[in-house]
């Protein structure tokens, strides 16, 4: 998280340094990150059925999302959650599962993707939480578990004591098949990320 934090302290400069003119016109300017704009929210997830559910008994992951929101408020600061400073635009994106046996509440997994190409994302989670990718393919995007991936309890604290669950590629969870959505895990709230309680 704390690269989260340094990336959006950076952004919120850059954009304190801008006019009102220049940072509308940098917003209308922004590269696309794959097939992801910038400027528009995004949600890729897929809500697994009971019946696959048993038929995939190792399988953990019961919902599972990833959230683009062009603007987090950080410490009471709207920060962009893009930076189109380097060779492809970064965006700051949310995992998002609900596990078997788990609390309704969804596990997050805060982290980044960049562009691989103009079908593919390949994505960190931060603190080491693991990586993963996310590439267009059909009948939607193919979400690849490179090794594991590591997501914690919504506005818990990254200091160790908090029930972290790994989601292991092993498992039969080396991929998840998701597609543009709305409502459920993409309406997800960031407690930890709004109030600025994460470090």
């Amino acid at each position: 998280m704390r690269q989260l934090i340094a990336f959006a302290i950076v952004l919120s400069v850059a954009a304190a340094s801008l006019s009102p003119a220049g940072a509308q016109q940098a917003r209308k300017s922004v590269p696309s990150a794959a097939f992801v704009d910038p400027l528009v929210a995004t949600c890729f997830a897929r809500a697994y059925s009971a019946e696959h559910m048993r038929s995939h008994p190792r399988q953990k992951v019961t919902d599972i999302a990833v959230i683009y929101r062009p603007v987090l408020v950080l410490d009471g600061v709207e920060t962009p959650q893009w930076d189109a400073s380097g060779p492809g635009t970064l965006i700051n994106v949310v995992l998002a599962v609900r596990v078997r046996g788990g609390p309704p509440a969804p596990m997050l997994g805060f982290g980044y993707c960049q562009p691989a190409s103009g079908e593919k994302l390949d994505c960190g989670i931060d603190e080491d939480g693991g990586q993963f990718s996310l590439r267009r393919t059909k009948g939607g995007f193919l979400l690849e578990n490179t090794d594991r991936l590591l997501v914690m309890p919504a506005g818990s604290r990254d200091d160790g004591t908090s029930q972290s669950v790994t989601i292991a590629r092993a498992d039969d969870q080396a991929a998840f098949l998701v597609k543009p959505a709305r409502g459920g895990l993409c309406d997800a709230k960031y407690p930890a990320v709004n109030q600025g309680d994460w470090n």
